[in-house]
C-alpha cells in the first residue's frame, strides 16, 4: 500500500486564494511577508516559506500592489479607492453561510418564544415545573388507534 504525501506545491487554486486574500489586506496594515505566509496557511492549510511564495509572479504582484497601496496612504492620509473584483467562490460562500447563521437565529428565537409560551401556559394551568421536565410515557397502542380508543386490559394467567 503506497504512503500518503503531503502536497508540497502550491496549486493554482491556492494562488488565486492567496492574491485574494492579499488583496484583502487592510490599506492601514503595513503588508510583509508574514502576511502573505498567513494566507498560504489558511488557503492551503500548509505553511509556505518566503522564497517559494515568492517564486510565483502573482502572489508577488499582488504583494507589491498592497505595499504600493499602503505606502500612499501612509504618505497621504487618505483612504485609496476600492477597485470591484470579482467575488470569489470563498467570499460568495461565506455570504451564504452568514445568511444561513441568520435565519437559522431567526428560527431558534421562534422556537424559543413558543417554548415560553408553553411554560407560561402550563405554569398558569397550575402543571408544576417537574411535571414538565419529567420524560413522556410512549402511549399505548389503543390509544392511538381511533376505534377502540380503550386501555387494553392485561390478560390474567
Amino acid at each position: 500500500m503506497p504512503k500518503a504525501t503531503a502536497r508540497t506545491q502550491l496549486t493554482a487554486k491556492d494562488i488565486t486564494g492567496i492574491v485574494v486574500a492579499v488583496t484583502d489586506l487592510s490599506h492601514r496594515v503595513r503588508p510583509t511577508w508574514g502576511h502573505v505566509q498567513g494566507a498560504a496557511l489558511s488557503v492551503a492549510k500548509r505553511t509556505f516559506s518566503r522564497q517559494a511564495l515568492s517564486a510565483h509572479p502573482a502572489i508577488v504582484e499582488a504583494y507589491e500592489s498592497k505595499v504600493q497601496e499602503y505606502r500612499s496612504f501612509r504618505t497621504t492620509g487618505s483612504v485609496p479607492k476600492l477597485v470591484e473584483h470579482d467575488v470569489s467562490p470563498e467570499r460568495s460562500r461565506i455570504e451564504r453561510l452568514e445568511a444561513e447563521k441568520a435565519d437559522l437565529a431567526k428560527k431558534v428565537a421562534a422556537l424559543d418564544e413558543r417554548l415560553m409560551l408553553h411554560i407560561i401556559n402550563a405554569v398558569r394551568l397550575g402543571i408544576p415545573t417537574r411535571e414538565l421536565e419529567r420524560p413522556s410515557e410512549k402511549p399505548y397502542k389503543g390509544a392511538t388507534d381511533s376505534t377502540t380508543g380503550r386501555r387494553p386490559l392485561k390478560s390474567v394467567r
